[in-house]
């Protein structure tokens, strides 16, 4: 399971691009409340976000499992080669 998370059923909030699959996930945050967020690399409004199960994310992007571990706080986007690059909510001010 991605990132060990023990419930398949956490909700995350993923972007309308990529539920829809226009787009791939290009952005991975995990933020100090434990919520996940898996955004491509368009703009987006409120209504473009959608809230799914961790299940369901892993199932529409299987590359997902080679994201390294996040841990609260930290985020991962994934450079045009494919590999994730980590950082800190503080690093991206």
């Amino acid at each position: 399971m991605f990132q060990d998370i023990k419930n398949p059923n956490t909700y995350c909030f993923v972007c309308s691009h990529v539920l829809n699959q226009e787009r791939q996930i290009s952005f991975i945050h995990h933020d100090n409340d434990g919520d996940w967020q898996f955004l491509c690399d368009k703009e987006h409004e409120i209504k473009d976000i959608k809230v799914l199960s961790i299940s369901e994310i892993t199932n529409l992007d299987k590359t997902l499992e080679l994201c390294p571990k996040l841990d609260y706080g930290q985020s991962a986007e994934k450079s045009k080669k494919g590999i994730w690059n980590i950082f800190s909510a503080s690093q991206a001010c």
